[in-house]
């Protein structure tokens, strides 16, 4: 599912029904995308985020973190959907 105006709660609503989530990143603060992805591994779900770049690399690190770095419930999409 791609949704791009959804608010940052809407997302962490959804991420909490489960079902995994992706995300389009690149216009959302870093913030908000490490709420969702808090939501998404509380779950065990994966979150892919598309459209990171550029984003800088502690930022990346801590959205990876937040949604569990080592179980693989967080992907980080460098390019946007179309390239």
């Amino acid at each position: 599912m791609i949704i791009e105006t959804e608010s940052a709660e809407e997302w962490v609503k959804r991420a909490a029904l489960g079902g995994g989530l992706r995300v389009e990143a690149g216009h959302r603060p870093t913030d908000d995308l490490v709420k969702i992805a808090v939501a998404a591994s509380l779950r065990g779900d994966r979150v892919t985020f598309f459209g990171l770049n550029p984003r800088p690399l502690n930022d990346l690190l801590k959205i990876v973190a937040a949604g569990g770095l080592w179980q693989g419930r967080v992907n980080a999409e460098l390019t946007s959907p179309g390239r």
